[in-house]
């Protein structure tokens, strides 16, 4: 079993620097709404992790 750590927008945005925040946003919007990745904390501590089968 892969175990996947969380990442912070803020992470995703240094890895990324040629995608916008808002396309990031918007994008983790989209994954969150298709239940395919779970949200860790509140607003400005959030974390994203990808859904383990269960």
């Amino acid at each position: 079993m892969k175990s996947y750590v969380p990442v912070s927008k803020r992470d995703l945005c240094d890895r990324l620097p040629d995608v916008s925040k808002t396309t990031i946003e918007a994008e983790l919007a989209r994954l969150l709404t298709e239940d395919k990745i779970v949200k860790i904390g509140s607003y400005r501590d959030a974390r994203y992790k990808i859904k383990e089968n269960e």
